[in-house]
């Protein structure tokens, strides 16, 4: 190929790049991308920009990724502890042990308790 050519994607976050008929590999991080010695800066306003224009599927898929990116793997058995506290609780409901608030009532006094600060 002659030039420069560049296939980038938002999500991808690897692009490849061919520069005078040399590939490189390009990392595309928070806006910032690194070829060998190339810096190449995007401002994040351009990045929000280019979010906004997904469709709301792409936009949830890349938010998704964003935050399991963040929070990182699982902690082992948080999974089944959660399924064994659903399973208590639902067992505590039918046996009468506790007695069920409806969910206005709940948001009610959400909201009287963060509206005092």
């Amino acid at each position: 190929m002659n030039g420069l050519t560049q296939k980038t994607g938002l999500i991808a976050g690897i692009a490849q790049i061919n520069l005078l008929g040399s590939p490189f590999a390009l990392g595309v991080i928070l806006g910032t991308a690194v070829a060998s010695e190339v810096v190449m800066a995007r401002a994040v306003s351009e990045i929000e920009q280019e979010i906004r224009a997904l469709s709301d599927t792409e936009k949830e898929r890349l938010l998704r990724a964003l935050l399991e990116e963040l929070d990182g793997p699982p902690e082992p058995g948080v999974e089944q502890a959660w399924l064994d506290e659903i399973r208590r609780r639902g067992h505590e409901l039918d046996a009468g042990l506790v007695d069920p608030i409806a969910a206005d009532r709940v948001f009610a006094d959400i909201r009287a308790k963060f509206s005092h600060r």
